[in-house]
């Protein structure tokens, strides 16, 4: 279990983890750690991060990620982040949640959830977002 000082640092790396041209000895996780997210072939590696984090901030100096809400229980934590930048002139919004399995206060490995649509509404625009409840109606049966 990590003690409250340890998750204390562990929320900073990891908000500070998004800074532009961070440290790159200020890693969140324990070697070979890395983040597996619902979609991907393979866990993201602390280098390809901070690599994307250079590549956020090089077509998006305005990047910021902000901890919106934190949970821990034992040696899970969950953390629910929002980043916003400005990207070609417009506003791109992104939420997600990790839920990092923790050994002081580094993560060990990680699992995430990003709410795509902000990112395909961005890169398409015009796609239509849809209400669960009506989609399951279309698809019912008569009777059901």
């Amino acid at each position: 279990m990590a003690a409250p000082e340890e998750i204390e640092r562990f929320l900073s790396t990891y908000t500070n983890s998004w800074t532009p041209n961070p440290d790159k000895t200020n890693r969140v996780f324990h070697e070979g750690g890395g983040v597996e997210y619902a979609g991907l072939k393979e866990a993201i590696q602390p280098d390809v991060q901070i690599s994307m984090t250079d590549l956020f901030h090089a077509a998006a100096p305005d990047t910021t990620v902000r901890l919106l809400n934190w949970a821990e229980r034992d040696d899970v934590l969950f953390a629910e982040w929002e980043l916003t930048c400005t990207l070609d002139g417009r506003p791109l919004t992104i939420h997600g949640v990790n839920r990092f399995h923790l050994k002081g206060d580094k993560a060990l490995d990680a699992s995430g959830f990003v709410d795509r649509l902000g990112l395909l509404e961005f890169f398409e625009p015009g796609v239509r977002s849809f209400d669960l409840r009506d989609e399951l109606r279309s698809l019912a049966r008569p009777g059901d």
